[in-house]
């Protein structure tokens, strides 16, 4: 999480976290601290689950609110552990009023959207599905996995002049300098924040 925090002050960019809320449960202070520093703080879950019942999906949604909440955070986003969205978890997070979800399951590399173009569901905002997590498991290095990042996102921005990447925070340890140089260089492309 330092890591990602000295990442985002050196680029002066504010990164969205998504909050597995049984993992999160009793970091406070680490939650204090990423609300000091303005990130922003969503949910991911409370059981790194995503069922096929709209039942149990409604529970386990409910449980993790109700941590954050619990914390003093109510965040209007979510996306679905391991990118899963089956019919009964898209009906479980009509109910919850998030503005905006990110599975990908729905959708990767494209433009937001509504499910069905049914305004009562959130915004689908479809993401590029590699991480170094997925990078590593495929035998990339780590100069594969940027040049891949810059690669992809040159010819999204160029497509539909939109990209949105996700990573998980522990793999920005030991990769400060290379996450920052990599933002910064895609700004000095011209891509915005």
């Amino acid at each position: 999480v330092l890591s990602a925090l000295a990442v985002s002050r050196e680029t002066n960019i504010r990164f969205t976290w998504f909050i597995d809320a049984k993992s999160w449960h009793h970091q406070r202070e680490t939650l204090k601290l990423l609300r000091e520093q303005g990130q922003s703080i969503q949910f991911h879950c409370y059981y790194h689950m995503t069922y096929k019942s709209r039942r149990l999906n409604r529970i386990n949604i409910s449980k993790g609110l109700s941590i954050l909440k619990s914390n003093g955070l109510y965040p209007e986003a979510m996306v679905s552990p391991n990118g899963f969205y089956y019919p009964g978890y898209a009906s479980a997070i009509k109910k919850f009023d998030f503005r905006y979800t990110s599975e990908f399951g729905y959708d990767v590399d494209n433009l937001p959207s509504w499910p069905g173009n049914d305004r009562s569901q959130p915004l689908q905002l479809p993401v590029h599905p590699g991480s170094f997590g997925v990078f590593f498991q495929a035998d990339f290095s780590e100069e594969d996995a940027f040049l891949h990042l810059h690669k992809t996102m040159g010819k999204r921005v160029d497509d539909d002049g939109l990209i949105i990447l996700y990573e998980h925070p522990f793999f920005f340890n030991g990769r400060s300098r290379q996450w920052s140089d990599f933002i910064m260089q895609c700004f000095r492309k011209g891509y915005q924040y």
